[in-house]
């Protein structure tokens, strides 16, 4: 046979199918168009000059990983929906002559055909929206990037290798598909009859009870950080649950509905139970499925929306005041000239400082209780205390004032060395608030003593005493921000100096989150795009395997209103199933989740509540406009003539 007959062939079959292969080829595109704008972004050189940025190139590269696995799997997960359905279309040119080497080249010319289309205009458009959606990342993360047109070689050459990569793949699998299938099993495409499944109690109890365990291990979850093996057990428990829900509790509900007689033998259920019975085998893999990307997708949602939006909350969290300086002691010369400096920094940017606070004391850790747990607490002499609360309180030798952020606590003396003190009173405020920086999950204590006291002797309050200086700024945002860069960069070069800025922190934090909600929603886009193909292809793939039972249904007499509820029933049982699993997967998850964004100090139940119930909103809004396009799709199939 000649090459160009392979290339008609090919041409010709793609067109034939193309309501199977348009779906596939849109998922291939944008596909193709987000890698290439990941991998273009994560070499983006203005990133790499702004605070935060460093951090969001990172998320980028990772981003564009992420992208590669999914890219993999999805389309490999797609194309075997289809060939599973031409193998009847395949195994006719086998019974008209053509050997199994030609059926192989036809298939070769289409995939090249794919590849070639899906890179060429994936690139193409990739190149049109990508400073568009740098646009959209430069306003996230507010900060300027140059709207370049200017190809990245380096980003087609990734993108071109990865997706080539990808149709080799699907390539051999296909052969792989041909080769091994004798005449008759590509005639029958797979459509081969389901047993009915048997009802194993044993794993629907089994399945019940782990979906319980899962859902009782996230909410014991207190410290992410601590309590990881928790977290993954509850995942994994839950993953392992989902697939049991569909498989085996499936199979129990609908005997259990069979068994009863005035609800199965009505025509409205007894094509429904019984054509869901007999294939919940395929049914329950392709739902969990579908269950699992809609819970990730769900999750990766509400999750980047959070951090987003909680920004100023994270902040405030963060940070007790706008400005925080801390230094030895024992530099009063240098705190002396920096105050000259802050002073015409301010004349200078046209910002009043407010609300200044001085204190000093140090940080330690101590086995208080004797438990091998360590406490974190924070040591404050007592005339500092005094200063800062109004107050004129005395200590003994041998006593302390105290205060625990978080939880009252019991004991009423404090252990250290071979030494205890007495706690003289238990505070029910604090006149200043610790930055915690990065030390999510530690209980703070604040501890008050006598400059002489037998704890401040121990841990040397007088030796190595910090010094605090803490302010608020009255101003513009721009002006509060130029500020703090012109106090930090002051700061910078004194040694054992720290400072902390509300506002430069602002923008590291919105660069960052910006980014991560940037990533979040284009991972969102691919994992959508893809559960609603999966969904596509797996209703008409059961479309055309219900087209001939629906025919003798409507030579029996049953009326084209009866298959159409049937039908309309049927698929909203199929399609919303995993939708309503993965929502009860998100609602039960909420507390962990919540833990989960507490490590970057969002703590506000309203953002975190209120963005999984917005994104849970436009999750079901777009998932029920696939619904409608699916069923008339299913609806055309199975009504249609028999040919």
């Amino acid at each position: 046979m000649g090459k160009n007959i392979y290339r008609k062939l090919a041409f010709r079959n793609l067109k034939k199918n193309g309501s199977m292969m348009l779906p596939y080829l849109f998922t291939c595109v944008t596909a193709v168009i987000f890698y290439y704008i990941v991998v273009s972004l994560s070499a983006n050189k203005d990133l790499k000059s702004i605070s935060g940025g460093n951090f969001t190139i990172d998320v980028m590269k990772l981003g564009s990983l992420l992208f590669a696995i999914l890219s993999i799997f999805f389309l490999l997960y797609s194309n075997s929906f289809i060939i599973k359905r031409r193998k009847k279309e395949l195994g006719l040119y086998h019974i008209l002559g053509l050997e199994k080497k030609h059926i192989q080249k036809i298939l070769a010319w289409e995939n090249n055909i794919c590849a070639l289309a899906t890179i060429v205009l994936g690139l193409t458009l990739g190149f049109i929206i990508n400073p568009f959606l740098t646009a959209i990342l430069s306003r996230a993360i507010s900060a300027k990037l140059a709207f370049s047109s200017a190809i990245s070689i380096v980003a087609v050459a990734k993108t071109v290798f990865l997706f080539i990569t990808i149709f080799i793949i699907i390539l051999l699998f296909n052969l792989r598909q041909i080769y091994s299938a004798n005449s008759l099993e590509l005639l029958k495409g797979g459509q081969y009859g389901e047993k009915e499944p048997k009802t194993k109690w044993s794993l629907a109890i089994f399945g019940a009870v782990l979906l319980a365990v899962g859902y009782i291990l996230s909410w014991f979850v207190k410290n992410p950080k601590e309590d990881l093996n928790l977290i993954i057990g509850a995942i994994v428990c839950v993953l392992i649950a989902t697939y049991l829900l569909f498989l085996a509790v499936s199979v129990v509900v609908l005997k259990m509905l069979r068994s009863k007689e005035h609800i199965y033998y009505k025509p409205k259920n007894f094509t429904l139970i019984s054509g869901l019975l007999y294939r919940i085998k395929q049914n329950a893999i392709g739902l969990s499925n579908i269950c699992i990307l809609a819970t990730a997708t769900l999750f990766i949602m509400t999750i980047t929306t959070s951090l987003y939006f909680g920004i100023n909350n994270m902040l405030n969290n963060s940070y007790s005041k706008d400005f925080s300086i801390i230094y030895p002691q024992t530099d009063k010369k240098e705190m002396a000239d920096l105050k000259e400096f802050i002073d015409e920094t301010t004349v200078k940017y046209s910002v009043t400082l407010e609300n200044e606070t001085h204190y000093t004391g140090n940080k330690h850790a101590e086995d208080f209780a004797k438990n091998g747990t360590l406490e974190y607490f924070f040591l404050m002499p007592l005339s500092d205390y005094n200063r800062l609360a109004g107050e004129e309180l005395t200590l003994s030798h041998d006593e302390v004032l105290f205060y625990s952020e978080g939880e009252e606590y019991q004991l009423d003396e404090l252990s250290f060395g071979q030494n205890s003190v007495r706690i003289a009173e238990k505070l029910k405020s604090f006149p200043i608030e610790n930055d915690h920086g990065d030390d999510y999950g530690r209980r703070w204590l604040y501890v008050v003593t006598q400059e002489d006291g037998l704890i401040a002797e121990y841990f040397g309050l007088s030796d190595n005493v910090t010094s605090y200086y803490e302010f608020d700024l009255l101003g513009k945002e721009a002006d509060k921000t130029a500020f703090s860069h012109a106090i930090a960069e002051e700061t910078y070069g004194f040694t054992n100096w720290s400072s902390m800025s509300k506002y430069v922190y602002r923008e590291s934090v919105i660069v960052r989150f910006g980014g991560l909600l940037f990533l979040g929603i284009l991972i969102s886009i691919i994992l959508f795009a893809e559960t609603a193909l999966s969904i596509f292809y797996k209703q008409i793939s059961e479309g055309f395997d219900d087209k001939d039972r629906f025919n003798i249904l409507t030579k029996v007499g049953m009326s084209h209103k009866e298959i159409h509820s049937t039908i309309r029933r049927q698929i909203l049982i199929v399609f919303f199933s995993p939708l309503l699993v993965s929502l009860l997967h998100l609602t039960i998850a909420l507390p962990m989740i919540m833990k989960l964004l507490k490590i970057a100090f969002l703590d506000s139940v309203g953002i975190i509540a209120g963005s999984g119930l917005i994104c849970a909103a436009v999750f079901v809004l777009i998932y029920s406009l696939v619904f409608f396009m699916t069923e008339q799709a299913y609806r055309k199939i199975v009504t249609s003539p028999q040919k």
